[in-house]
């Protein structure tokens, strides 16, 4: 075939076109990874039905799909989703436009025989589930620090910043040069500002009326904390704010509009 395509020759083209191209190199690839395949495991042929990316462009699709109609993310945003993707439970499909099927494949229980055997010698610990729900989750308090560690890099008082070695995973993971280790003093007063915010605005809302950030202030005078610390924290919260309520409804009118298409 490599021999067919590279003497066929488009009239009018003086050199391959595109398909020919690319059928040329899937071949010369196809010939080095069986190369490869025979020298590493001692493969004699591969069959080339199975060589497919079905489950790369199924995970993808996952991904994609978890920014709803946002569905090309930029590198930060993968990591995000990748991130809660991984440590979320994730056992049905995101979306029913995948243009791959879903395996069924049962799974291989090969813990069982190891654990069947195991005895528990402690009673499972008793949890408040009301509790729980009111504390923030690992991604709110991700957030929360990568807003901290901003603050402490803007105004660089040392009393805001930790002075221990030890790693701090998200914010090493996002530090570009603007980010700093905030104390865990000034995280648990971040805490303590967002709770004041959230019980001013709401979970998904925004409050209306005059002297908006005097009321927030007067609201949080009772946490110790320096005050323009205070005035950025509730000036970015407050913005961030605005931005999600902005992009919830340019999201809605777009599926608005795409529903009004599709009934047309």
């Amino acid at each position: 075939m490599t021999q067919v395509i590279s003497q066929m020759q488009v009239i009018g083209s003086r050199s391959p076109l595109p398909f020919q191209k690319g059928i040329l190199i899937s071949n010369s690839a196809l010939k080095m990874l069986h190369v490869e395949l025979k020298r590493r495991f001692g493969v004699d042929y591969i069959l080339t039905r199975r060589l497919n990316q079905d489950v790369l462009e199924n995970f993808f699709g996952v991904i994609r799909a978890k920014g709803g109609l946002h569905d090309h993310p930029n590198p930060l945003e993968f990591k995000y989703r990748l991130r809660s993707y991984v440590l979320g439970k994730n056992e049905g499909a995101y979306s029913d436009f995948s243009n791959v099927e879903v395996d069924d494949t049962p799974d291989i229980p090969l813990s069982g025989s190891l654990t069947i055997k195991l005895k528990p010698s402690f009673n499972p610990p008793s949890f408040n589930l009301d509790e729980n729900l009111e504390e923030l989750n690992e991604l709110e308090y991700d957030g929360l620090e990568n807003l901290a560690g901003f603050i402490c890099h803007k105004l660089k008082y040392p009393c805001l910043q930790s002075s221990s070695t030890e790693s701090s995973s998200w914010i090493n993971h996002l530090d570009e040069g603007g980010l700093s280790k905030p104390s865990s003093t000034f995280m648990n007063t971040i805490v303590e500002l967002n709770k004041v915010f959230i019980e001013m605005n709401g979970n998904d809302g925004i409050a209306t009326g005059p002297n908006f950030m005097e009321t927030l202030l007067l609201r949080s005078e009772s946490i110790h904390c320096p005050d323009k610390a205070k005035r950025l924290f509730l000036r970015s919260r407050t913005f961030f704010r605005i931005k999600e309520l902005n992009r919830s409804m340019k999201e809605k009118k777009a599926s608005k509009r795409k529903w009004i298409k599709i009934l047309s």
